[in-house]
C-alpha cells in the first residue's frame, strides 16, 4: 500500500496533504492497515499508521510549514520522504525552487590582548552576512539555523563587542571547553579560519616543559631549588597550581596558553604532594627542608624520571649513609668489640649515623636481641665532658639499665633516679656531673619542672610504646625535655593504631610526620579504613630509613626454637551456665544500642568483656559463692604439675592479679619455689625475686602480671611459659614470652596459650593475629589490617 504527498509552495511556505488514500475504507490498527473485502478481512504491509504518525503525517489532513520552517523541513525532511518506497510526492521541486541557497557558516578565530576573538559569517551563495545580523525583507535567510549556530557560539564565548564574540583567557572553564570541543564543533558546521596569532596560541599549548630540581645538602637542612631554563618560576607556579584546580591549561606570564596534562607536571605536582609541600611554600623556585626528608625526596625524585634532578656530594652520601645495606662502619669501644654480636654491631653502626646527622630514629628490634647494650654501646662512643644521656623507662626495669651500664661500661657515671623527690631533684641540679641518667616514665612526669633547664646530649625513649598515646601526660612531658638527638626503643611501635607510631616519630623528629590530623587524614584512615595501598607504600618508604628491624630467627641462628601450642580446654558445667548468662545479657544491651550510644558506652562494655574473660578464667574472681570449678584451672595446675615434675621452670602470666593468687594458693602443696610479680612489688623486691629464680637450679614457677612483668627483664633460666588468658595485643604476649626465648637461652622453650572453648578467648586469638598486621604494614610491609572494632564486630565476637 502506498500514499500520495503533495507538496504546494503558498509564498514562501509549503503545505503538504496526504492524497488517494482510502481511509474511509480502511480500519488503521497498531502496526497495519486492515480492509474488508468480498466478505474478507485483509491485512495490508508496507505503509502503516506508526510510520505515518512518525513522518507528521495523516491521510485527509494538511501539514503547513511556514517560511522560517520551510527551508529545514526540504532539507532535512524531504530528502527521507523521496527515499520512501511507500510514498508518491509530487511538487518537489517547486519547493526546492524556492529556497535560498543553502547557508554556510564561517569563523575567523583570532588572539588578541589575551582574549580569544570570532567573528562568525553566514554565506548564501556570493552573499555574505554577519551571523544572525542584518535580515532584511529583500534577504531569504535561514534565521532559525543562523540563531542556533549563536546559541553554539555563547556557550563558549562570554561576550559579544563591536561584532566579535570574545573570551578572556583567565576564562579558564569556557577556555577548556572551546579549546577541547568548542573548535571542534565548530568545525562541523562550518569552515574555522585562524590568525597567525591565534596559530601561535595553538602551537604553544603544546610545548613540552622541561624542569630541573636540584637539591644541595647544607647544615642539616636540603636546599631546594626547581627551574627552567625556558620558563620562569611564575610560569612553573601557575602550571602546578592549574594541575591542583585539575585545569588542562595554564596561562603564560606572555599571554600564551600550555597543557596541564604533561608528564612533568604531573611527577612534580604529585612529588610535591607526596612529600607534603604545597608549591606557594617556594620563594622564587627555593625551598629549605628539614635534612631528615633527603632519604624519601630522592626515592621520590627517582620516580620523577621526566624531572632533571640533581644533587650536591654531601646529599648524595647522606642517602648512602641511610643505607642499611651499605652502613658506614664506626669506631667501636675497644672494650665492646668482642662482646657486640655482628648485628649488634650493624645495630650500632646505625644509631651512630643517626646520630651523626641529626636524626631520631626507633631501634625496634625484637625482643631479646638485646637492644640496651646496642645504646650503652652508642653512649660510650659518645661520651664527653659535661655531657649528659637520659634514659626513660618503665619503672620495672631502671635498675636493669644501671646493672646492663655498670656490666659493659663501668667508666659511664650513671645515676638512677629512683628514689624520693628530694633525692632526684638532687641529682638532677648535679646532672652535669654524670654521663647517664636513667628515670622512669612516672618519676619524669613529676620532676618535670626540675628538667626545664637542662639540655641532654642523646635522650632514649626505652619501650617507647609507653607515648602510643600522643595525648598522654606521659607523651607530652617526654617531648618537652631538650635534647640533641632523641631514639626509642621499642619491639612493638605499633600495638593496636597507626597514630602510636605518629606519637614516636613526633617525639623523634616533630613534624616528620606532619601534625596529627594531617597524618590521619593522609595516611592512617586510608590504610586503616579504606585500605589504600599506594597510603601504605608512602607511609612504609618514609619511615623506613628512620626503623632497624630485625627479629631472632634472621640473627640469632644459635637461639633454641620457641614451640607454641594453644591447649583448648571445656568450660565446668556451673561455669558454663554463667558465661552464657552474662554473654545473653551483653548481647540484648548491643542490640537495642545505636552507634553513638555504643561509642558513649565504651567503658562499660569494655568492663562486661572483661566479665567474660574472667568467667572463662575462674568464676570465683566475679562470684564469691560460686560452688563450681574452672575448666582451665584444672587443667593449667595438671600442666604446671608434668611440667615441674619434668625438671622445668616455668613463667605464667596473667592480665589478672587476683587469678595469680588463686594459682598460687592451689600451687602451695607442690611444694616447688613460687615468684610473684605483680604491679604491686617494690622495684628493689623485683629484682631481687628475677635474680633469686634465675640462681635455682631446681624446677621453680614465676608468677607473673602481664602488666609488670611482660618487658624488660631476662629470666632465660626458665624453658616453659604459660599464658593463662588470651589479650587482645598478640605482641603484648610475645614479649612476656621472649622474658624467656632470648640471648642466653639454651633450651627450647615451650609456650602454651590456654584457651577456653566456645568463649570470646577464641575470638581473641583471631583478632591478634589481625592487630599483629598492623604492625607488619610499617616493619615488614607485609599486608593490610583492620584495626578497630564496631557494635557489629563486637556482636560477631560475641554470637
Amino acid at each position: 500500500m502506498s500514499a500520495n504527498i503533495k507538496i504546494e509552495e503558498n509564498n514562501g511556505s509549503a503545505n503538504i496533504l496526504v492524497e488517494d488514500f482510502p481511509t474511509s475504507t480502511l480500519i488503521a490498527g497498531t502496526d497495519k492497515y486492515y480492509g474488508y473485502y468480498k466478505g474478507v478481512w485483509i491485512k495490508y504491509d508496507g505503509l502503516t499508521p506508526k510510520y505515518l504518525a512518525q513522518l507528521g503525517l495523516h491521510p485527509g489532513k494538511e501539514l503547513r510549514f511556514s517560511k522560517k520552517n520551510v527551508a529545514e523541513f526540504a532539507r532535512k525532511v524531504l530528502p527521507k520522504l523521496e527515499k520512501s518506497d511507500y510514498l508518491a510526492i509530487t511538487g518537489a521541486n517547486g519547493l526546492r525552487a524556492i529556497l535560498p541557497p543553502e547557508a554556510a557558516f564561517i569563523f575567523k578565530l583570532d588572539y588578541q590582548d589575551n582574549n580569544i576573538l570570532c567573528q562568525a559569517f553566514v554565506q548564501y551563495g556570493k552573499d555574505t552576512y554577519l551571523l544572525n545580523r542584518n535580515f532584511t525583507q529583500a534577504t531569504r535567510r535561514e534565521a532559525k539555523r543562523e540563531n542556533e549556530v549563536e546559541q553554539l557560539l555563547k556557550q563558549y564565548f562570554t561576550d559579544f563587542k563591536n561584532n566579535e564574540y570574545l573570551l578572556s583567557n583567565d576564562n579558564l572553564d569556557h577556555l577548556e571547553q572551546l579549546l577541547d570541543q568548542g573548535i571542534a564543533k565548530l568545525k562541523e558546521i562550518g569552515e574555522v579560519q585562524i590568525t597567525p596569532t591565534f596559530k601561535s596560541l595553538l602551537q604553544s599549548t603544546n610545548t613540552h616543559m622541561e624542569i630541573g630540581v636540584s637539591v644541595n645538602l647544607t647544615n642539616e637542612l636540603i636546599d631546594v631549588d626547581i627551574s627552567s631554563q625556558k620558563m620562569s618560576w611564575e610560569n612553573i607556579q601557575a602550571a602546578l597550581k592549574a594541575y591542583k584546580e585539575k585545569r588542562h591549561y595554564f596561562v603564560l606570564s606572555n599571554g600564551l596558553l600550555q597543557k596541564t596534562q604533561q608528564l612533568t607536571i604531573e611527577q612534580l605536582a604529585q612529588a610535591l604532594h607526596d612529600l607534603n609541600i604545597s608549591f606557594t611554600d617556594f620563594i622564587h623556585g627555593k625551598l629549605q627542608l628539614p635534612a631528615y626528608r633527603s632519604f624519601y625526596f630522592a626515592k621520590e625524585m627517582r620516580k620523577a624520571n621526566s624531572l632533571h634532578f640533581s644533587s650536591n656530594e654531601s646529599f648524595n652520601q647522606l642517602i648512602k649513609d641511610l643505607n642499611k645495606n651499605e652502613l658506614k662502619q664506626n669506631k667501636l669501644p675497644d672494650k665492646l668489640k668482642n662482646v657486640l654480636r655482628p648485628y649488634q654491631k650493624e645495630g650500632f653502626n646505625w644509631l651512630n649515623t643517626l646520630v651523626n646527622y641529626n636524626f631520631g630514629g626507633i631501634l625496634a628490634d625484637e625482643m631479646g636481641l638485646g637492644k640496651t647494650l646496642q645504646v650503652i654501646s652508642l653512649l660510650l662512643a659518645h661520651q664527653k665532658k659535661d655531657s649528659t644521656n637520659l634514659v626513660v623507662a618503665p619503672a620495672s626495669v631502671i635498675y636493669n639499665w644501671q646493672n646492663e651500664a655498670q656490666k659493659f661500661a663501668p667508666e659511664l657515671k650513671t645515676a638512677v633516679l629512683g628514689g624520693t623527690k628530694k633525692e632526684r631533684t638532687q641529682i638532677l641540679a648535679n646532672a652535669s656531673k654524670y654521663d647517664l641518667l636513667i628515670t622512669s616514665y612516672q618519676s619524669l612526669n613529676r620532676d618535670l619542672e626540675a628538667y626545664q633547664k637542662l639540655v641532654f646530649n642523646i635522650q632514649i625513649l626505652d619501650e617507647a610504646q609507653n607515648i602510643k598515646n600522643h595525648q598522654s601526660i606521659t607523651a607530652q612531658s617526654v617531648k618537652v625535655i631538650k635534647a640533641h638527638h632523641k631514639l626509642a626503643l621499642t619491639g612493638t611501635p605499633i600495638e593496636n593504631k597507626l597514630s602510636e607510631l605518629w606519637s614516636i616519630f613526633d617525639y623523634l623528629m616533630p613534624n616528620f610526620l606532619g601534625s596529627y590530623l594531617d597524618f590521619k587524614k593522609k595516611f592512617e584512615l586510608p590504610i586503616i579504613k579504606d585500605e589504600d595501598e599506594e597510603a601504605e607504600k608512602q607511609l612504609v618508604e618514609m619511615v623506613t630509613p628512620f626503623i632497624l628491624r630485625r627479629l631472632k630467627k634472621d640473627v640469632l641462628n644459635d637461639l633454641p626454637a620457641k614451640e607454641e601450642e594453644i591447649v583448648y580446654v571445656n568450660m565446668g558445667s556451673k561455669q558454663s551456665e554463667l558465661y552464657k548468662l552474662q554473654t545473653q545479657k551483653l548481647i540484648a544491651e548491643l542490640s537495642c544500642q545505636g552507634d553513638a550510644e555504643f561509642k558513649r558506652a565504651h567503658f562499660e562494655i569494655f568492663a562486661q568483656i572483661t566479665k567474660l574473660r574472667e568467667i572463662c578464667c575462674d568464676p570465683h574472681l566475679l562470684y564469691e559463692n560460686y560452688h563450681g570449678n574452672s575448666g582451665k584451672l584444672i587443667a593449667t595446675i595438671d600442666l604446671i604439675k608434668a611440667n615441674l615434675e619434668n625438671g622445668h621452670k616455668i613463667l605464667l602470666f596473667s592480665q589478672f592479679t587476683s587469678m595469680l593468687e588463686i594459682i598460687q594458693n592451689k600451687l602451695r602443696k607442690l611444694k616447688a619455689p613460687i615468684f610473684v610479680i605483680t604491679r604491686a612489688t617494690a622495684k628493689k623486691e623485683r629484682q631481687d625475686k628475677i635474680h633469686q629464680f634465675n640462681s635455682l637450679d631446681k624446677p621453680a614457677i614465676f608468677l607473673i602480671s602481664l602488666k609488670a612483668g611482660g618487658t624488660g627483664i631476662n629470666l632465660t633460666s626458665a624453658d616453659v611459659v604459660i599464658h593463662y588468658d588470651p589479650w587482645w595485643n598478640l605482641a603484648a604476649e610475645n614479649q612476656a614470652s621472649d622474658r624467656a626465648h632470648r640471648m642466653g637461652q639454651k633450651h627450647t622453650v615451650k609456650i602454651y596459650k590456654m584457651v577456653t572453648r566456645n568463649s570470646i578467648e577464641e575470638k581473641i586469638i583471631s583478632l591478634q593475629h589481625k592487630k599483629a598486621d598492623l604492625a607488619k604494614i610499617i616493619l615488614d610491609n607485609d599486608g593490610m589490617a583492620q584495626a578497630t572494632m564496631n557494635r557489629e564486630s563486637l556482636l560477631k565476637i560475641l554470637k
